[in-house]
């Protein structure tokens, strides 16, 4: 018996040169696993053909992989499970929405035809934590991307001088104003370097937007005395910047609170050319100590009734202290073709009850307060929290975190440049996670993340 899978993917969430690259990867893992296994396939871009010729295509296939999610994704799905009632199981990969909820599925009648015939897909074990908040039962693998290996890892000769590198988009989520703040307060010779350009994303999950990040960033740098050592790349060719990090040591390093940091790619690709990297504990990045032990540090990330916060002393001890040393090794077997097409076996074969899929009740609060902020004239459509203090985003912060980690630092006696203290008010202009006031007398600011020892 021939047996067949549906390839629907889609050029529309090509936002990120990080999407492009997954993306990409996801169709064509799955045309080398069938081409492998003697499996029929079609790859389909569903934003140049029809529902009909897709319809076609997905009446005799044994599973429908879905690359990715947006509207015309979710009228193709509803379309062939809701009016032809074609029940073909569907491999959903997740991306990230497992870091909201997953709501987008519901809003456009997706969720509702799920059942546990299908799969969900995540890139991290940290996402599969959150799907577990809003789906307790529905069968998950864990796939990581990947990227070509190379036949070894080799380490690279130190320099003198600590050569830092952010690889990236230059968004307020990232945390880059607290990886300026750390750099200024260290006592080795260093260089740090942003490649990227500014995105204005914000967040939109609390309906903040980005004013002008990336000048505030070189505003914070001045100001800190540190503007010689800070440099701002813009977007460069991803070939470019290899080819700059190619001759000595470079650290990557990326502080990352952002609410759908699933993998980190450009760590990943960091870690492949031998270079050490500075994470925080967050999502994705949580994975790798484990296949890269001696050239990755991770960063805890704490929460505090203001939002999600990293130790900018800890940051700093982190990027002063060495790393151990390594020798040639080869790629982690986790990341090989070899593996990735073992998984995708398991998941071809998985067979699972053709019932409805069970959601948590936090799920209907969700949508509830999606549309109460769309009635208000308070959101483009992508807000669900009213701010980074909201108590409902926390499951889903605590799951990315690994625990509900808490910190007092009691011996911290500076506070951070986006702070004052004036007539009796602590007021916050943090870029990251608002502004806001909190009276002066606060017995837990050492708890905020908004001080450090120095």
């Amino acid at each position: 018996m021939n047996h067949k899978v549906l390839i629907l993917t889609s050029r529309q969430n090509f936002v990120w040169t990080s999407m492009e690259e997954i993306i990409t990867w996801i169709e064509n893992s799955w045309v080398k696993w069938s081409e492998s296994h003697h499996v029929n396939f079609e790859l389909i871009n569903i934003d140049e053909t029809s529902f009909k010729d897709i319809a076609k295509m997905a009446f005799n296939a044994d599973k429908i992989i879905i690359t990715c999610f947006n509207l015309k994704m979710a009228n193709v799905l509803a379309g062939l499970r809701g009016k032809l009632s074609l029940n073909t199981p569907w491999v959903f990969y997740l991306h990230g929405l497992a870091s909201f909820g997953c709501w987008p599925l519901y809003r456009w009648e997706v969720g509702t035809l799920l059942t546990n015939k299908d799969v969900f897909v995540a890139s991290c074990n940290r996402d599969l934590n959150q799907v577990r908040v809003i789906f307790p039962d529905i069968k998950t693998f864990i796939a990581p991307f990947s990227l070509p290996l190379p036949e070894k890892i080799k380490p690279f000769k130190k320099n003198a001088v600590k050569k830092f590198a952010f690889i990236g988009r230059i968004s307020s989520q990232k945390n880059l104003h607290s990886l300026i703040q750390a750099s200024s307060l260290l006592s080795v010779d260093f260089e740090l370097h942003f490649f990227g350009k500014e995105d204005n994303y914000g967040s939109p999950l609390m309906g903040m937007k980005d004013e002008n990040y990336l000048s505030f960033l070189k505003q914070l740098s001045h100001d800190l005395g540190i503007d010689q050592k800070v440099h701002f790349h813009g977007f460069m060719n991803r070939l470019d910047i290899e080819k700059m990090m190619s001759k000595e040591e470079w650290i990557f390093i990326a502080p990352s609170i952002h609410s759908d940091e699933n993998f980190g790619m450009a760590a990943f690709r960091n870690l492949l050319n031998g270079h050490r990297v500075i994470l925080s504990d967050w999502g994705g990045h949580a994975d790798y100590p484990d296949f890269f032990p001696e050239q990755v540090k991770l960063i805890k990330v704490y929460q505090s009734v203001i939002g999600p916060w990293l130790s900018i002393n800890e940051l700093k001890q982190a990027m002063e202290n060495e790393f151990p040393p390594f020798k040639n090794k080869k790629a982690p077997e986790y990341y090989s073709e070899q593996y990735i097409q073992t998984l995708q076996e398991k998941i071809f074969n998985y067979q699972g009850e053709n019932s409805p899929v069970r959601t948590n009740i936090l799920l209907n609060e969700i949508l509830k307060r999606r549309e109460d902020f769309l009635k208000r004239n308070e959101s483009d459509g992508s807000r669900i929290y009213f701010n980074y203090q909201d108590t409902l985003k926390d499951p889903f912060f605590i799951a990315y975190a690994g625990g509900d980690f808490q910190k007092n630092e009691k011996e911290n006696n500076q506070i951070v440049s986006w702070v004052k203290i004036h007539n009796g008010l602590i007021t916050i202009n943090d870029p990251h996670r608002g502004h806001f006031q909190l009276p002066a007398n606060t017995t837990e600011f050492n708890t905020l993340g908004l001080s450090f020892f120095s």
